[in-house]
């Protein structure tokens, strides 16, 4: 056999693969879906228990008390994870739509029968953002979150003059 010669395949076989592949794929790509969704609500919620700290509302009163200071710089803390957690939903999101794109685009050509190369989901696609300009907006929310969080924790230790939880009755 040299390098001319087909393998002819029949065509009930590449369409079983086919579908095979799509029902892989679907549930994978709803997955991935649910993943940025779950992402984002958590953003919110830690988002919402950020602002009742900062702001002293008597919702979400599953903590115990807090001393003022020590209240608002453990809801900036949370504001900041909560940004933190939301910049990481873009880089996911982006992923996602980039891997429903191709895969879309070479399931359609595969049934078709022209079976076009499926691209890299790294390959952009032109207008849109490329995966590295998602790095720096992480990058500053994960150093605003840390600063926040160890100011807000050496605050809280210095106020209750020892470890707060025990000082401030939190577990008796």
């Amino acid at each position: 056999m040299n390098n001319t010669d087909s393998l002819i395949v029949p065509k009930g076989l590449i369409s079983s693969g086919l579908a095979l592949a799509n029902l892989v794929a679907v549930p994978l790509l709803a997955f991935a879906f649910l993943i940025v969704a779950g992402t984002s609500i958590a953003a919110l919620g830690v988002a919402a228990a950020g602002i009742n700290f900062v702001l002293g509302l008597p919702y979400l009163n599953f903590f115990p008390e807090f001393p003022p200071v020590a209240r608002i710089m453990s809801g900036l803390s949370l504001l900041a994870f909560a940004a933190l957690l939301a910049t990481l939903v873009l880089p996911i999101w982006h992923i996602f739509k980039a891997t429903w794109k191709h895969f879309w685009s070479w399931s359609r050509s595969a049934w078709q029968g022209t079976f076009t190369k499926l691209q890299a989901i790294s390959q952009g696609a032109g207008d849109a953002k490329s995966l590295s300009d998602y790095l720096l907006p992480i990058r500053v929310s994960a150093l605003v979150f840390l600063g926040l969080f160890v100011i807000s924790f050496v605050l809280m230790m210095l106020l209750a003059a020892g470890p707060f939880w025990h000082t401030w009755h939190w577990f008796s």
